[in-house]
């Protein structure tokens, strides 16, 4: 439950983007990657969006996860969610994660910078802990991302914003706190 209420916001980034543009919220690895060979076929984890990778467990009692790193091949990057570590595998390599039944292997797309708040025990108190933005340095050393806005009462939105987040080129921290 807390990473879920901590990435309220991308959540609701994404699902705003959905509504605008047509998107998807999640998404299979092909989706992101389209000139990768082998990613159609992968069925045991998926992409939140651009940025988050996720590798569920998808048996019972199981201790570990599998799956690929997309994009490895082409100069991604990626990251463990909860350590910030950076990942190495080779591309196309099937990597044995520990994950133990209280810890779901998540990964943030190097390039990109996700807005997040302090969880809360609800979304209303969620939303008004302070706010948090990881920032994930793709190969170029650059990152950037994006965060919409309302007030979060009204069925039709009229005050709404979208913050278009980018460190500037000096910036060489993986992972700032705001």
């Amino acid at each position: 439950m807390y990473v879920r209420f901590q990435l309220l916001p991308y959540w609701y980034t994404l699902f705003w983007k959905a509504h605008i543009q047509g998107g998807t919220v999640l998404r299979a690895l092909a989706w992101n990657f389209p000139n990768e060979e082998g990613l159609e076929a992968i069925d045991n984890q998926f992409m939140l969006g651009p940025s988050i990778l996720i590798m569920p467990v998808l048996a019972p009692l199981l201790r570990y996860s599998q799956g690929a790193f997309p994009g490895i091949g082409y100069c991604t990057r990626w990251y463990d969610w909860y350590t910030l570590e950076e990942v190495y595998a080779a591309a196309g390599e099937n990597v044995t994660l520990v994950a133990p039944l209280e810890h779901i292997p998540v990964h943030l797309r190097g390039g990109t910078v996700i807005a997040s708040q302090i969880p809360a025990n609800t979304t209303k108190h969620t939303r008004m802990s302070p706010w948090e933005f990881t920032i994930a340095l793709g190969v170029n050393r650059e990152a950037k991302g994006s965060l919409y806005l309302d007030g979060g009462v009204s069925l039709e939105p009229t005050d709404t914003k979208e913050v278009k987040v980018s460190p500037s080129p000096g910036f060489y921290s993986i992972k700032g706190r705001y």
